[in-house]
């Protein structure tokens, strides 16, 4: 992306460096992967701050979520959970919508669980 006061300069998984009026400002945000179990809860240890971006079925066959995250931040645990259409979620949870994974016709319905951890 370029405009008249600003070059973004890509530098793989290490972010990006944003240069305004000579004066570099590094940002270690990335997008990483993580593999979820299809059913059930799964416990991911992210970077803090991290935002679920997409979920789906990857090469391997795995369903994974995307998280926007910066590595520069120390880990906490997050719980996603997958369920299928149909299936009961508790109504105790508090969860966020994350996406649907279709998985060869099953639909899985990915959450973050955001009760205290």
């Amino acid at each position: 992306m370029r405009d008249s006061n600003r070059a973004f300069i890509v530098s793989g998984n290490l972010g990006c460096t944003l240069r305004e009026s000579g004066s570099p400002r590094t940002y270690m945000k990335t997008i990483w992967k993580y593999e979820i179990k299809k059913l059930g809860f799964t416990c991911l240890e992210l970077p803090k701050g991290a935002v679920a971006r997409s979920c789906d079925i990857d090469m391997e066959g795995n369903a994974c979520v995307w998280f926007e995250v910066d590595s520069t931040q120390p880990t906490e645990s997050h719980f996603i959970l997958a369920e299928g259409t149909g299936m009961s979620i508790d109504p105790s949870l508090t969860l966020s919508y994350i996406g649907m994974i279709n998985d060869d016709g099953y639909m899985w319905h990915i959450y973050e669980v955001l009760n205290d951890k």
